[in-house]
């Protein structure tokens, strides 16, 4: 299992997790958003690779949405992200029924892609893990952009379709 977090600027570091490491609430606040994410919005850079780029250009103005996993919809974490975020969508504003509709969930598709396509393909666990954190290094600027900035249209197109899947807009 992988965590990573994305805006129209930037990635976060990967978060591999140990083999067969179950993610329950307290795991994921202590070891992956109070190290990695929190860190990872106060970055200042603007130039370089994706994963030393800033997040955003107004801390103050970035949103934070997650899966509806249970790690990340527990009362604690919650709590955690209310403390740590001034704004973050919580479990009750995202909908429930569209688990390809948030950009992350491209992002994770085209690196899976950039993966697949490599030769040689990887014949260890650390292999793997180097091959993937290489190419999320290496996802372009536009990507992200792209990927953040289609998302008012994505959004219109579930309200205009009342819930139904708008295929044209996901992978």
């Amino acid at each position: 299992m992988i965590w990573g977090a994305m805006t129209a600027t930037g990635v976060s570091p990967l978060h591999i997790l140990p083999p067969n490491q179950n993610v329950n609430a307290l795991y994921y606040q202590e070891n992956i958003l109070e190290p990695f994410l929190l860190h990872e919005v106060h970055r200042a850079g603007d130039r370089g690779p994706v994963t030393k780029r800033k997040f955003h250009e107004n801390t103050l103005a970035l949103i934070f949405q997650q899966g509806g996993a249970p790690a990340n919809t527990a009362f604690t974490t919650q709590n955690w992200l209310q403390n740590n975020f001034l704004n973050f969508w919580d479990k009750s504003i995202w909908p429930p029924n569209f688990p390809d509709l948030p950009p992350i969930e491209n992002l994770w598709a085209t690196l899976k892609d950039k993966v697949n396509r490599m030769e040689p393909q990887p014949s260890t666990i650390e292999e793997l893990k180097r091959v993937v954190e290489d190419a999320w290094s290496k996802i372009s600027p536009d990507t992200l952009e792209n990927l953040i900035s289609s998302m008012p249209d994505r959004i219109n197109a579930v309200i205009k379709a009342k819930g139904f899947f708008p295929s044209k807009y996901f992978f």
